[in-house]
């Protein structure tokens, strides 16, 4: 006979139950390595899958992890299959030694795969659906070539299962690396959200009209860390109709020659998140393509967008806005031989570095330029052909700069001007800079009451001009620079990029300007905090003071 169980142990049995539906499953980590078995479980490196597609078709849980090999390389696209949960996000790495897990949007072509159909023309078999680009060494070096759909010398054409490429170097014999550009989006957040990608490496996705390496569509709460994209074609690195992502230390190099952007945050109004928020940090981009872009962003969702501690090497940082709510700051940073274009409002630019033949372009209105360090020489007028380290277009109207240092390469020619305004009327505030040039510390001719706003605790070079008069003359009008300096600022090394004061700077503590001029204004260039209830130093370097 059996006897009933105790009241109490039932309740106990009941509970134990209810605790174990509820408690999370635990999370998987799974492999993926070429030489796999995609029959595999890929719960170990043993038994490890083989291929993305079996990535791409399988279900996670939030918690899962998913590691490619280092050392690894697919001719595939990863696109995410489910999403993650808030704090649970599902995660693509890298697992092992060596180089980065590779992921190809192209296909390599055998040199003996090639038949000459008649001088500098060639035909290849070939399986792609779809060709956008053929790339000779990849593009890139002394033998590099892109070879774009058309006709001519230099140019392809695919259809019916071959292609045919009209050159004049016989990709049998000449030893260059040829492939076929067949596929986009090699890693892709495919509109699900609460995703974490690392270390992995995407290539040669060239297509002009799209053509990412990587892709986060549609997606919320997606975070891209310590990954490379190279060659890519519209975009490396691209953030469309998503929101709360994150980019950190993301690398892109080689973009497709004219057209190309290496970073971009949009969202239209086809976007199911209103004012997308998106974070570039320690993002670093070189080898620009005949005039292609570091980054843009446009949209009429966009709302806030940080940049912190950007490295662009030879591009163009362009800022867009299409929602009057979007805000944008820059934090830090390098611009070399490049330019920061401010095509928008309300953007900050705080703490940033410029040297080289580069400008701060200012198209739009209420913008702050502060704490910057630059050091320029512009080429041929620099990039944009006034000659200017910060330049306020037309209708660039109420924008400020302050507390900045901004020194002309002594080379430059009278015509260079550390501040050039291209139009009247603008109400433009520049208070508490060091401004020295060969030439203007303010050009673009002959300044009137609509032209400034606030001017006040400058510091200029002895032989410069101020809208076409010298400092004397100038300060005689009555708009500006009535506590303003003339002098030698005693930078520690203006030769090696060293703007910091010595002491016994004329600089230093001589900006008694208003509160409200100031009191947002908390640290310098280095973050040294700015003081409070006495004057601040001119230029961008508080000086920091050492015990003794």
């Amino acid at each position: 006979m059996r006897h009933p169980q105790p009241r109490s142990s039932l309740i106990a049995i009941l509970v134990a139950v209810l605790i174990a539906l509820a408690a999370p499953a635990s999370c998987a980590t799974y492999h993926v390595d070429p030489l796999g078995d995609d029959a595999h479980d890929g719960l170990t490196p043993a038994s490890a899958w083989k291929t993305i597609a079996k990535v791409n078709a399988t279900p996670f849980s939030p918690g899962d992890r998913i590691l490619l090999l280092r050392g690894g390389e697919w001719h595939e696209a990863l696109a995410a299959s489910t999403s993650g949960s808030p704090g649970k996000a599902i995660v693509y790495d890298a697992y092992g030694n060596g180089d980065k897990p590779v992921l190809w949007g192209s296909d390599a072509i055998a040199a003996s795969a090639w038949t000459q159909v008649r001088p500098g023309v060639y035909r290849c078999a070939v399986t792609a659906s779809a060709i956008t680009q053929v790339l000779a060494d990849h593009g890139t070096g002394a033998n590099g070539q892109w070879y774009a759909s058309g006709s001519g010398s230099g140019t392809f054409h695919a259809g019916a299962g071959e292609l045919l490429l009209e050159s004049a170097s016989d990709p049998r014999s000449d030893g260059r690396a040829y492939a076929i550009v067949c596929r986009q989006d090699v890693v892709s957040s495919n509109g699900k959200d609460h995703l974490e990608f690392h270390n992995l490496h995407g290539e040669e996705t060239a297509d002009p009209a799209n053509g990412y390496v990587f892709r986060v569509m549609g997606s919320q709460d997606v975070l891209l860390e310590d990954c490379e994209a190279y060659r890519g074609g519209r975009h490396d690195f691209g953030v469309i109709n998503s929101t709360g992502f994150i980019g950190r230390r993301l690398h892109a190099a080689y973009a497709i020659p004219k057209q190309a952007t290496l970073y971009v945050s949009y969202s239209g109004d086809e976007s199911r998140y209103d004012n997308c928020t998106s974070q570039w940090i320690d993002c670093s981009g070189d080898h620009f393509e005949d005039g292609s872009l570091f980054f843009v962003c446009h949209g009429h969702k966009l709302g806030s967008i940080t940049f912190i501690n950007p490295r662009d090497r030879g591009g163009k940082l362009s800022v867009l806005e299409d929602n009057p709510a979007q805000r944008v700051r820059i934090s830090g940073g390098l611009i070399q031989d490049g330019s920061i274009e401010l095509i928008c409002s309300h953007a900050v630019i705080d703490g940033v570095t410029v040297v080289g033949s580069s400008t701060i372009d200012c198209w739009g209105h209420d913008n702050i330029i502060q704490n910057a360090k630059m050091l320029v020489r512009p080429e041929r007028g620099g990039p944009t052909g006034y000659g200017a380290a910060v330049l306020m277009r037309k209708g660039a109207a109420h924008n400020t700069v302050r507390f900045s240092s901004i020194a002309m390469d002594p080379s430059c020619g009278s015509d260079k001007a550390c501040l050039m305004l291209a139009d009247h009327a603008l109400g433009t505030s520049w208070y508490g800079n060091i401004l020295l040039s060969t030439g203007a510390a303010v050009g673009g001719g002959e300044l009137a009451a609509g032209d400034v706003q606030v001017c006040d605790c400058n510091l200029y070079g002895p032989s410069e001009t101020i809208g076409g008069m010298d400092f004397e003359r100038w300060k005689s009008l009555g708009l500006g620079d009535r506590h303003s300096l003339v002098g030698d600022p005693r930078f520690s090394d203006r030769e090696k990029g060293d703007l910091a004061l010595r002491p016994g700077s004329p600089a230093i503590g001589a900006a008694a300007l208003p509160a409200e001029l100031i009191n947002d204004l908390t640290g310098d260039f280095s973050g040294t905090p700015r003081p409070h209830g006495k004057p601040l130093t001119i230029g961008a370097f508080e000086p920091v003071e050492h015990p003794r």
